[in-house]
């Protein structure tokens, strides 16, 4: 059974941030609120996800900041901060290596 204990937090995990990603919640915060440690944390998303903790976080604020820049006519800064990116530059940076893609080609892509 600890097999499905260890889903099934992870999936509980996985909920919680899909609705508090924008808090740019730390591995230790998360880790803390589910009443485990950070190294199992990271093991859960290695294991169970196949990528780290922070890859995750990363691309959920890749999605969201996608559907910002093609559902709403905001500034490349705008959307970025509302993803927890304090810095522009680098926002466009990680939206480009999360998918090969500069914000404004995903814009532009989307508007045809």
């Amino acid at each position: 059974k600890a097999e499905g204990k260890a889903d099934r937090t992870y999936r509980e995990i996985c909920s919680w941030l899909s609705e508090n990603w924008t808090s740019r919640p730390s591995r230790e915060e998360v880790a803390a609120l589910f009443k485990i440690t950070p190294n199992y944390l990271s093991q859960l998303f290695r294991s169970r996800g196949g990528r780290g903790y922070s890859d995750y976080l990363t691309n959920l604020r890749m999605i969201h900041a996608g559907k910002l820049l093609t559902e709403e006519k905001m500034t490349l800064a705008e959307v970025g901060s509302l993803c927890g990116y304090r810095d522009p530059a680098y926002f466009c940076r990680q939206f480009k290596k999360a998918t090969g893609k500069t914000p404004t080609e995903f814009r532009i892509g989307r508007d045809r």
